[in-house]
């Protein structure tokens, strides 16, 4: 499956929400095999994130955040728009017919979520 990087970090925070409820043993395997190939792929991608942000920090504010010069904007910007492809499998809304999940959670799902 091809995705964003960006939605890499919208897939992990989506697993970490479905990591803490009950889910059928398939679907609990489905979730577990989806968090380590995001894992995986996020930790590559944060490397490079982290040497751009090092690189191009112009200021460190006091709520822990940076601030880049353009140049890093572009860099991280271009970074997160880059497609990759990664071994996903898709869940389908009857596999989470039984469980209480936030909207927010579903739309960081979205990129494998089926709702057929």
């Amino acid at each position: 499956m091809k995705i964003k990087v960006a939605d890499l970090y919208d897939l992990t925070l989506g697993f970490a929400d479905l990591a803490d409820k009950e889910l059928s043993i398939a679907t609990s395997l489905k979730v577990h095999r989806n968090q380590n190939s995001v894992n995986e792929e996020l930790i590559s991608s944060d490397k490079i994130r982290q040497k751009i942000i090092e690189e191009h920090t112009v200021e460190k504010l006091d709520n822990g955040t940076v601030k880049l010069d353009e140049k890093g904007i572009k860099k991280i910007n271009e970074l997160m728009s880059q497609e990759i492809e990664i071994d996903l499998q898709t869940l389908t809304v009857e596999e989470l017919e039984d469980i209480k999940v936030k909207p927010k959670t579903l739309n960081m799902l979205k990129t494998i979520l089926n709702a057929e």
